[in-house]
């Protein structure tokens, strides 16, 4: 394995925040992560989420006909993923090797192995939970080496995927946080206004250099969370916790990173739900022009606010049928036709026949394009 030196591993952290507002980069990323622990194999993906839903698979030595028969045939199959999953190892920023998860002698025994990995010589695993199955804004994530069977894996190795994995949900969650409802990333400052979620990039001094339209009403309420040139906390914890993340976004020379998960809340002196504060560096080559260079970004949610479809205003505009509205906000929730159609009773053919009308009544296509005019029809609400 490359030795954990300062440079080379700063070269990579910083590789990894530069792909967050470059998704084309990560290709890139998962073989220089690969490399730098000694392997030619690596996979990063969203294991739940397809591609076109805003998922991510990025594999790197292994074919992609290979991946695809993985994912066809033996994901149910998979001894490694019902270990860990039976095991509960798989849990947010864990780390595990396949001696973690399975004998060796009961690997080789199994179908996955005897059928199919061996003829990609895949014996050896260590993986990072980047992301778990918990309900979240991010996706679960996976991020996974592999090798022969003749080359277990090391302390060394399996605490440098442990140093890497936190980066990797900084970058991760900043990428998802930012896609729009056309799963575009918002890399202008205009763009940002359209986000629901409260974003505040900051200057290298952690002060804030810009607020999106939902952050400056936030900030602007002063219900435990205000601003001057920074941020100024109403509740003394929260302050404290703020303190002990802030150097982290700035010095990339720190092994050990929050986790993007670990969010900051802030108590609001109304009795509200409390704030949540989530943050992470930003790139060298990031795209904001805000009025000062912006190094960090922050998002801050109000779980008290929830975006609402405007059914008045759609009724009005695009003559829909209670049936049809009623899917519109299910979709706009994010979820599936079969979601859909099971959470309102009815069959899956018939949602889809209102959501046919819907592309007909909206003059939309795509499914990706009818979210983004609905997205352009919701309010906020307490």
């Amino acid at each position: 394995m490359t030795s954990l030196s300062q440079d080379p591993l700063l070269q990579l952290v910083d590789r990894i925040y530069d792909a967050a507002l470059k998704p084309d980069a990560w290709p890139d990323v998962v073989q220089s992560i690969a490399r730098f622990m000694g392997n030619s194999k690596g996979k990063l993906f969203t294991p739940l989420l397809a591609v076109d839903k805003g998922g991510l698979v990025v594999t790197v030595g292994i074919p992609e006909a290979a991946d695809r028969v993985w994912a066809t045939q033996y994901r149910d199959d998979d001894i490694w993923v019902t270990s860990g999953v039976g095991k509960g190892l798989m849990w947010e920023g864990n780390v595990v090797t396949d001696d973690d998860l399975v004998p060796e002698d009961e690997f080789v025994g199994s179908r996955i192995y005897r059928e199919h990995l061996r003829h990609l010589d895949i014996g050896r695993l260590c993986c990072g939970v980047v992301f778990d199955m918990r309900p979240s804004d991010t996706p679960a994530t996976v991020f996974s080496v592999v090798r022969g069977l003749a080359r277990p894996y090391a302390t060394e190795e399996k605490e440098a995927m442990r140093i890497l994995v936190p980066h990797l949900s900084r970058a991760l969650g900043v990428m998802y946080r930012l896609r729009d409802a056309d799963l575009n990333l918002a890399v202008s400052l205009a763009a940002l206004d359209r986000l629901s979620v409260g974003v505040v990039l900051l200057d290298v001094a952690g002060r804030i250099a810009h607020a999106n339209r939902e952050a400056a009403r936030i900030l602007d309420e002063c219900d435990g969370l205000s601003r001057d040139t920074g941020f100024v906390f109403a509740n003394e914890s929260a302050r404290m916790q703020w303190a002990r993340i802030l150097p982290s976004l700035f010095d990339r020379s720190v092994a050990s990173v929050p986790h993007f998960s670990q969010a900051v809340a802030v108590p609001r002196p109304s009795g509200r739900s409390p704030l949540v504060l989530q943050a992470a560096p930003l790139g060298a080559a990031h795209a904001f022009a805000a009025p000062s260079d912006a190094a960090a970004v922050v998002f801050i949610t109000d779980p008290g606010r929830r975006t609402e479809l405007d059914m008045a205003t759609m009724r009005d505009l695009y003559r829909t049928t209670p049936a049809e509205a009623a899917l519109a906000e299910c979709l706009c929730r994010g979820q599936t036709i079969a979601q859909a159609a099971g959470e309102r009773g009815i069959s899956e053919t018939t949602a889809r026949s209102q959501l046919a009308e819907l592309f007909r009544k909206t003059g939309t296509g795509r499914q990706a394009d009818l979210i983004r005019v609905l997205m352009s029809l919701q309010h906020r609400s307490t």
